[in-house]
């Protein structure tokens, strides 16, 4: 993610005003996003956000939530 902050911007603006499936991509991106940023805490806070999706990125939210 080259711009992580217009990034997480965006995202947070889209998961306050949209109820669809790409609420489980918009937080693992936003967990993406702030990992850029060094901020642990909030990545894993948003990866805990996908896991009750039992989506597609579940695997990988879980991986991420285990290595922080």
């Amino acid at each position: 993610i080259d711009n992580p902050h217009l990034a997480l911007s965006k995202l947070e603006k889209y998961i306050q005003t949209n109820q669809s499936t790409y609420r489980e991509a918009a937080c693992w991106y936003m967990g993406l996003s702030y990992l850029n940023l060094d901020n642990k805490s909030a990545a894993k806070q948003s990866f805990e956000k996908v896991l009750p999706f039992k989506g597609e990125f579940e695997k990988q939210a879980m991986e991420m939530l285990k290595s922080l």
